[in-house]
């Protein structure tokens, strides 16, 4: 954002950059949603703005799961990738599972990804 900032010095005429920062977090505050407290209110949070997130014109969010314990778990997946892996002869599917690098907020023990395998690659569709 500074960057930006100082690529017009007139407008630092008319305001210096602790004002500018403040106005423009601020701004972007009014347009993101607030960071849901625990998984549960992310995973009600998606289910009312599932549309919000896509992936090749196909939802992302898929659902929030609770285990027999309590736990709660969101699921994030894109089908239309999934199928053209599979129908393209993947067979081989992996899991990877950290505890080092999750989100703070909501707080997370547990990121868990399962990565299909397709000529020796990962299939990355971007």
């Amino acid at each position: 954002m500074k960057h930006k900032f100082d690529r017009n010095p007139d407008a630092a005429l008319l305001y210096s950059w602790p004002t500018a920062e403040s106005s423009m977090r601020q701004s972007r505050r009014s347009v993101c949603p607030a960071v849901p407290s625990t998984l549960r209110e992310l995973g009600e949070y998606l289910d009312i703005n599932a549309d919000r997130y896509q992936c090749n014109n196909h939802n992302f969010y898929q659902e929030w799961i609770v285990d027999n314990d309590g736990k709660y778990s969101v699921m994030f997946a894109c089908q239309e990738i999934i199928s053209a892996v599979v129908n393209q002869g993947a067979t081989e599917l992996h899991a990877d599972a950290t505890f080092k690098v999750v989100p703070s907020m909501p707080h997370c023990r547990q990121l868990f990804m399962l990565h299909l395998i397709l000529q020796n690659h990962v299939k990355n569709n971007n």
